[in-house]
């Protein structure tokens, strides 16, 4: 499918690593995306796992982020 599959980001410390797996790759017509993510921070054995049941792709001009409470909108470099 020459998507990818394994994205890692890395530093110097080890427990600021972020480890990214997309897997299960469904499609919609000729568009394909990963059903499962997963998110893995470091060595303090955080993990995130997005199951995606369902998606729409539409057209959109901007994607936007409104954080809710008590979370603040930190910009990633």
């Amino acid at each position: 499918q020459k998507k990818v599959k394994e994205i890692s980001i890395k530093n110097e410390n080890l427990e600021e690593n972020i480890e990214i797996t997309l897997g299960g790759f469904k499609s919609i017509g000729k568009k394909i995306y990963p059903a499962i993510i997963e998110i893995s921070a470091g060595n303090v054995n955080s993990k995130i796992k997005i199951e995606i049941k369902k998606i729409e792709f539409n057209a959109i001009e901007n994607l936007s982020f409104i954080p809710g409470t008590n979370y603040e909108k930190v910009v990633v470099r």
